[in-house]
């Protein structure tokens, strides 16, 4: 069954993370898109792995590229007050005071 589903996995590692010229974010987006039109359901990343994700290049201070993977948790989980916290910590750090209290007024 793997191989019929071979499309389906979304390989990263680490070291896209950490490449200031890295397009994961766009891939990542491309991946679940075509995922979504070939299963014919929605189909899009585990909303705790983009967080980690985000904390971990939070911790390496790579803070604009941590607001791409926040802003896209919360396109894909809108309803879920997890991904404004995070969304607010992005701007606590990138020294948004006024974004920040906004996500986390509504978290």
């Amino acid at each position: 069954m793997r191989f019929i589903f071979d499309f389906y996995q979304f390989n990263i590692d680490y070291s896209d993370l950490l490449d200031d010229n890295t397009a994961i974010v766009k891939e990542m987006k491309t991946h679940y898109t075509k995922a979504w039109e070939t299963l014919g359901y929605e189909n899009k990343p585990d909303e705790s792995m983009l967080n980690q994700m985000g904390y971990l290049l939070l911790e390496t201070e790579k803070v604009d590229f941590v607001g791409k993977f926040f802003k896209l948790n919360v396109a894909y989980y809108s309803k879920s007050f997890n991904v404004y916290y995070a969304l607010g910590d992005f701007y606590l750090a990138s020294k948004h005071k006024d974004k920040a209290i906004e996500s986390f007024e509504k978290a």
